[in-house]
């Protein structure tokens, strides 16, 4: 195994290219170049760290969909603080801050050899938490008002990027390829959770689906860094879950040590980053009104239970 075929310089131009692609049209064209600059700095950036750092602990296709990973999470998140009204000269360091959570979980899950279903969201809960992390570091410098803290975090590209996709009613170039990703997802389960995941999908979508699941040899006729791409859409179609209460969250990973003892729980989570040690920490040990005064928001306290409890189940 090792990375002999990935051109960083190139790759990262590519990636920068898609990203005009996909700019929102109401963007002036100083915002749409930072946009790109963005992406091809930090895709750059992160192809030359996994050559000199990890060049025989992965293969070319997992270096190219890492930093995909990379490239996106700065794309949407550049939309994000553009949305926000976030000054100027406060972009760079959220996005470099969100660039390493992502690329420091993505080398860990894919070296770890985790199931790629979890990967893009497990990655997505490291962003949003430095991201947050960022905003909640604004806020209390005077850099956002506090009670603005909140409609800044809700903005999100990559929800907006998804009903817009869900909404047409053409099926372009991108529709058929997450079809054919999310086939070759649904290819590696059981037919009971086949089954069970198509249900959330309309009659039409389970349709193209099942014609993509009946494809031979797909996986070599996708590229499969589009497939961790769409990923994060598949987990938001089939999820339709109510907005969780950080009450039930807590409570949730309290009782993990009715299961779990406290070196089983820290050993998994040993290569964590610290915010999310400490927020589990404080759950675990703290009593439930100073845990639930901790800075987190209900979704992401539930993606972050939700996590740790997956990493835990193989254990037991």
């Amino acid at each position: 195994m090792a990375i002999t075929s990935l051109n960083p310089q190139e790759f990262a131009k590519d990636l920068a290219q898609q990203a005009i692609n996909y700019v929102p049209a109401d963007l002036t064209d100083e915002q749409k170049n930072y946009v790109a600059k963005k992406v091809f700095e930090f895709s750059l950036i992160a192809g030359n760290h996994l050559i000199e750092r990890f060049n025989q602990q992965l293969d070319d296709e997992q270096a190219r969909t890492i930093v995909q990973f990379i490239g996106e999470w700065t794309f949407h998140k550049n939309i994000d603080i553009i949305r926000a009204d976030i000054p100027t000269e406060h972009w760079a360091e959220i996005l470099q801050q969100v660039a390493f959570a992502a690329l420091q979980v993505a080398i860990q899950s894919f070296i770890e050899k985790q199931d790629q279903t979890k990967i893009a969201a497990t990655i997505e809960l490291q962003v949003t938490a430095a991201y947050e992390s960022c905003i909640n570091g604004l806020a209390k410098a005077g850099v956002i008002p506090e009670d603005k803290v909140n409609e800044v975090i809700s903005y999100s590209n990559v929800d907006s990027m998804a009903k817009e996709s869900g909404g047409s009613a053409i099926e372009d170039e991108d529709k058929i390829i997450k079809y054919a990703a999310v086939a070759i997802v649904l290819k590696k389960m059981s037919k009971e959770k086949v089954d069970s995941i198509l249900s959330n999908f309309s009659p039409e979508e389970q349709q193209k689906i099942n014609s993509y699941l009946n494809i031979e040899g797909l996986e070599q006729k996708i590229d499969p860094s589009l497939v961790y791409q769409y990923l994060t859409d598949l987990k938001k179609s089939v999820a339709n879950i109510a907005r969780p209460k950080i009450t039930e969250v807590v409570a949730g990973i309290k009782a993990l040590k009715k299961r779990f003892n406290d070196e089983e729980i820290f050993n998994t989570l040993s290569y964590e980053r610290s915010l999310i040690l400490d927020y589990v920490e404080t759950c675990l040990f703290e009593s439930t009104s100073k845990a639930l005064k901790v800075e987190f928001s209900p979704y992401i306290a539930k993606i972050l239970y939700t996590y740790v409890r997956s990493k835990l189940a193989p254990q037991n």
